[in-house]
């Protein structure tokens, strides 16, 4: 996790850390459907992509972490090395959509428009 933390601030990355259990179904499935939809929907180059799987020993300190949450997890972790959120559940729609509205700019009015409006003053 160090190395990927690492890696997503050297190359100024939102790092994507999905963490997943070994026979869990949901766990197989979201990577394969983030795949599948990924750059049809987002720049992925922004992200950086790295699997966690609880069972492995270097590993069980993450089941402590995340004990309230179910399986799959994706924590969001900004290019500085902050957590920005954790999403649980394995629905790869919802994921899209928050990995969608990180991508939005700051400036933006409403989430997922980057219309702005110009007031003109009326005499």
């Amino acid at each position: 996790m160090e190395q990927a933390i690492e890696e997503a601030q050297k190359t100024n990355r939102t790092l994507v850390a999905i963490v997943s259990k070994q026979g869990c179904a949901s766990c197989e499935s979201l990577p394969k459907d983030i795949v599948v939809h990924l750059d049809k929907q987002i720049n992925s180059s922004n992200y950086l992509f790295y699997k966690i799987v609880t069972d492995f020993p270097e590993n069980t300190w993450v089941n402590q972490w995340l004990y309230d949450y179910s399986f799959p997890i994706t924590c969001i972790i900004s290019p500085k090395g902050q957590l920005v959120t954790i999403h649980k559940n394995g629905s790869y729609k919802n994921f899209l959509e928050l990995l969608k509205s990180i991508d939005q700019p700051k400036n933006s009015v409403y989430p997922y428009s980057s219309t702005q409006l110009k007031l003109k003053n009326k005499v």
